[in-house]
């Protein structure tokens, strides 16, 4: 008679989450104080933020004091993308839609590269994530709202400037 013994067999345990490499972008536009004190509170916020996640490691901290109208002459920005294209990033952490970039076009557009090398962007603020699948829609109008009230606010100061300097009353003049 045969063996009526029933021998288990134990799963496979399921695969652990992959190990995420961290990336934090922080920018402010100048080096005034306020800025300068803005920069260390969105460096600080975000790195507490995943000082203690298990599984996550902070690859690089990327810092800008520069203007977001455009990517190319942010050096560290464009670091963090190198360092995307070369795989070292999983997950790029930034305050903000308007702190990674105020035009919406070339926003989308690195978005859009760096999801191909399997790299998302967590905006703290907005509390948006790249891998939703609505999270572009919703950004792009985030971002092209930011740019047009950047645009008017930029508008509005140069008007200002102008009906001071035609009405005499500028204090531009009286500077050193």
């Amino acid at each position: 008679m045969a063996d009526k013994t029933v021998r288990v067999i134990q799963a496979a345990p399921p695969p652990l989450p992959s190990y995420k490499k961290v990336g934090i972008y922080a920018r402010v536009s100048t080096r005034s104080a306020e800025q300068m004190n803005s920069l260390a509170a969105q460096v600080s916020e975000l790195v507490r933020m995943f000082r203690d996640v298990p599984l996550h490691s902070i690859y690089d901290v990327y810092i800008d004091v520069m203007s977001g109208a455009h990517t190319d002459p942010r050096p560290a920005y464009q670091r963090m993308l190198d360092d995307c294209r070369g795989n070292k990033l999983d997950l790029i952490v930034c305050k903000s839609i308007s702190r990674f970039g105020r035009n919406t076009e070339e926003m989308l557009k690195t978005i859009r590269e760096i999801k191909q090398y399997g790299v998302n962007v967590y905006f703290q603020l907005e509390n948006m994530n790249t891998s939703d699948s609505t999270s572009e829609h919703i950004m792009t109008v985030i971002s092209a709202f930011r740019e047009e009230e950047n645009r008017s606010r930029r508008e509005n100061v140069r008007r200002g400037i102008i009906q001071k300097a035609e009405t005499g009353t500028s204090k531009y003049y009286t500077k050193p």
